[in-house]
């Protein structure tokens, strides 16, 4: 018969040798190994007065052996086994096997024996238990077959190795196995041997370091490992032998793979030093080719590898976006074995800033620190980190101070100029790498933000999203061009495009994570604008001051809420976000406060937005998300932090085009702050200036139309006539709320009840929705209507009857004749009462 090994050769020789026996014949047997070789002398002795020859591992005789063998064949009944042999054995011993085979197999076909599929593999398994296992009864379970299936690949002989073991599968395994199955590995010579170890051990890494109780045939099969392995083999070992060694000796399955008990046991088997040495050998070859896995086997090997510290840094840096902790290690390890400590810096520096993490600053001033001859970080790989933590930062001055090199620096310096007002230095030449003609793609449709040429902006942005995305540019940009480009369609008005491109960011994962919360915060912000505040909730609450109750800005009582509190204590909530975040995370609290016209609420995201502006952080880009903010404070009579900012936002609009959007939002940012304060003077000041400006987009001209409305409102001479066509501009560039809310403003003022009542019910049409959050359901179940529950609410909150007028689009009178219904449906007998039975309605 002719097997690799562990397919149960021995065996079926053993029962054929025991037929024989029970027929009275007497049998004599051979068992030869690599370590007891056999003679012609012993084949001789061994026949003598035998009816019949047993011969185990045929493979293993010698040349004249062989020949007796084949000499007695046709006068002696001859059992035999072998494994298939290659050409190492040699040309003679092949030739000889061969004609042994032809002679033993005259009357009938040899015997060829391999692994036992899952299907048949439970006879054979039971075959073996009660051959193994004295007094062993019963059936097996279906699972325990095919967990000795999964680890032996349907070996006999691996069986056997794990039956007669107390093993449970689900740890390590133990000595006995582990020696058991070793010394098969050993059997099938010293190329096996190394090829194996090398293999094992790339299969330990490709399964990303598996536990003890998994097993490599539960994972990822690592169909390469096998190539790794043979190439790292030492060059006195013929790769083609070892490999023909390694499946005669039964240790790969029918797939090819290595078989799951030898993967496993070969790793436990193998002594340190070998096993540090076989990573550095895998690491070396796999270091051109996938240079994580390259890491992942250097990190563990000697660190005498040509290179390695050069590989352990290049998948630190591939790495610290997905997998920071082993970003770290490989770090770690890296500084250990000699990297400069300006590089390690550089390293830990950047993997910080992929995340997000706020420790990136403190590596940039250990880097710009430990920069010396020795490192192979340069000044301007320091300085690229730096602009890339001050675009994140908001330090937009800093980022236009910052040397920046080659042909990247022209369209760095010019984008940050730009959101600061500043002109850019003079362009250098034309960019000739992908990257670069990115950055000036992106520069370009920035300006035309600044300039409101709304087709050439959106387009750029969107042509260089694109770009980014194909290309994952490495560098620390501080920055995609989706952000931006959101950004400037928010200012000029078009959320599609606004929508469209966070949406690209979050699906493509544009930029790593430390640019994720941006994407979702400006995507979170255009939808609000449109009129839906789901996506600005939820992350309002993923982001909830710790200890602070659901989105409910006011205590009961009136007191501080729990964010404030933490500002009072100086603690801040969001010191672990970057600068830009924490200001976008700030204006859509503020953004929801307004909206719900909750004087709690504006508190809240007021002590949240102080500690964002504590750092200097003005742009005209973030205009918008400043009017959210600041209009909180002016509500608030926070004047010493308001106008500052806004000043500093009128001298940046000051700088750019006159037909473009930048001086409208400067003065936008004016009057809604002077709306908030109740400044007539001041909105009236705004107004005159803005009517003299002629902006090119179609968002700007609306804000110069509505700025004139707001006056005439202010002033209570508005003419109901003149502000349709006013909303209606408003509405047509995604300013729907503004529209609702100037209406409403309008009506709460107006003399003429019907007008009144006309513009509120224009303002109810612009499908601008009240803030809901799942609070008036047990109102409901009271029998208040859908409008009692809003308006109960809304008093329980503290409002006045305008108040909630202005918010649910109703006359004050509407609210009154509302509150009356209420407290009659509750039993209300006073106003204590019925808060309290609305407050325990919703709890």
């Amino acid at each position: 018969m002719i097997g690799v090994g562990g397919t149960g050769k021995t065996f079926l020789l053993e029962s054929w040798a025991s037929e024989l026996a029970d027929d009275g014949s007497q049998v004599n047997w051979l068992r030869p190994g690599p370590a007891r070789p056999v003679s012609a002398a012993e084949v001789t002795a061994a026949l003598d007065g035998a009816d019949a020859l047993a011969v185990d591992d045929v493979h293993w005789f010698d040349a004249d052996a062989l020949r007796a063998l084949l000499a007695a064949a046709d006068a002696a009944t001859i059992l035999a086994a072998r494994r298939p042999v290659g050409r190492a054995a040699g040309a003679e011993i092949v030739d000889l096997l061969d004609a042994v085979d032809d002679a033993l197999s005259r009357s009938g076909p040899a015997t060829r024996l391999g692994l036992v599929a899952l299907d048949d593999f439970a006879p054979v398994l039971a075959g073996i238990r009660a051959a193994q296992v004295p007094g062993a009864t019963g059936a097996l379970a279906s699972e325990e077959v095919e967990a000795v299936h999964v680890l032996s690949a349907g070996s006999a002989g691996l069986a056997a190795d794990l039956v007669q073991s107390s093993w449970d599968r689900q740890t390590a395994p133990p000595a006995d196995v582990v020696d058991a199955v070793q010394r098969r590995v050993r059997r099938s010579g010293s190329g096996a041997v190394a090829l194996v170890g090398l293999w094992a051990l790339a299969l330990q890494v490709q399964t990303d370091d598996a536990p003890a109780d998994a097993s490599p045939g539960d994972g990822p099969r690592g169909d390469d490992a096998l190539a790794i392995a043979l190439q790292a083999l030492p060059e006195d070992v013929d790769a083609t032998e070892a490999e023909r060694a390694a499946r005669s000796g039964g240790l790969v399955d029918d797939g090819g793979a290595l078989i799951a008990v030898v993967a496993r046991t070969t790793v436990i088997d193998l002594p340190q030093a070998e096993r540090a040495q076989g990573h550095d050998a895998l690491g070396a070859v796999l270091a051109d080719r996938d240079v994580v896995r390259a890491a992942r086997h250097l990190r563990r090997g000697t660190g005498s590898t040509e290179g390695s510290v050069g590989v352990l840094g290049r998948a630190a840096l591939e790495l610290s976006s997905t997998e920071p902790e082993e970003s770290e290690a490989l770090i770690d390890r890296a500084e250990q074995w000699g990297l400069p400590a300006a590089d390690v810096s550089f390293l830990r520096g950047l993997g910080a800033f992929r995340v997000g993490s706020g420790r990136a600053l403190a590596h940039l001033d250990q880097l710009e620190q430990g920069l010396d001859d020795d490192a192979q970080t340069t000044s301007g790989d320091a300085a690229l980190l730096g602009y890339g933590l001050d675009m994140r930062e908001l330090r937009f001055d800093a980022a236009t101070e910052r040397v920046l090199d080659g042909e990247l620096a022209p369209p760095l310096r010019r984008m940050a100029a730009t959101v600061i007002g500043s002109s850019a230095t003079a362009e250098g030449s034309a960019p000739t790498t992908a990257l670069g003609r990115l950055l000036a793609t992106t520069a370009q449709a920035l300006t035309a933000v600044a300039t409101g040429h709304t087709a050439n902006a959106v387009g750029g942005f969107a042509a260089a999203a694109d770009d980014f995305d194909r290309l994952r540019p490495p560098s620390p940009l501080g920055f995609t061009p989706h952000q931006l480009g959101a950004l400037g369609a928010v200012v000029l008005g078009d959320l599609p495009a606004a929508a469209t491109l966070t949406a690209q960011a979050e699906t493509n994962g544009s930029g790593g994570p430390g640019e994720t919360l941006t994407h979702q915060l400006l995507g979170a912000y255009g939808a609000l604008m449109g009129g839906d505040y789901g996506p600005t909730l939820d992350l309002l609450r993923v982001h909830a001051p710790e200890g602070a109750k659901g989105l409910s800005a006011g205590a009961e009582d009136g007191g501080p809420t729990p964010a404030q509190e933490a500002a009072a204590a100086g603690t801040d909530p969001d010191a672990h976000l970057a600068q830009r975040d924490r200001l976008l995370l700030a204006a859509l609290e503020a953004a929801i406060a307004r909206r719900s016209g909750d004087t709690g609420r504006l508190r809240t995201a007021w002590a949240r937005a102080e500690q964002a502006l504590l750092r200097p952080s003005t742009s005209w880009l973030y205009a918008d998300f400043l009017v959210e903010i600041l209009a909180c404070g002016a509500r608030l009579d926070a004047y010493d932090r308001t106008t500052p900012i806004v000043q500093a936002v009128l001298e940046q609009t000051a700088e750019l085009p006159a037909d473009g959007p930048a001086p409208v939002m400067g003065q936008w940012l004016r009057l809604q702050v002077a709306i908030a304060a109740d400044d007539h003077d001041e909105v009236e000041a705004a107004a005159e200036v803005m009517a003299k400006l002629l902006p090119n987009d179609r968002r700007s001209r609306a804000r110069v139309a509505a700025a004139g409305a707001w006056a005439d409102v202010m002033a209570r001479t508005a003419d109901e006539e003149s502000l349709g066509p006013v909303a209606d501009a408003l509405m047509a560039c995604g300013e729907n709320w503004e529209a609702s809310r100037l209406l409403g403003q309008a009506a709460l003022d107006e003399a003429d009840p019907q007008a009144a009542r006309r513009l509120l019910e224009r303002a109810r049409a612009t499908g601008v929705d009240s803030i809901e959050e799942g609070t008036t359901g047990g109102l409901a179940s009271l029998g208040l209507s859908e409008r009692e529950a809003e308006v109960a609410v809304l008093v329980a909150e503290g409002r006045t009857h305008k108040e909630i007028g202005a918010q649910l689009y109703i006359s004050p009178k509407t609210v009154e004749h509302h509150v009356a219904k209420i407290r009659q449906k509750l039993g209300a007998t006073s106003r204590a009462e019925l808060l309290s039975i609305v407050r325990e309605a919703v709890g």
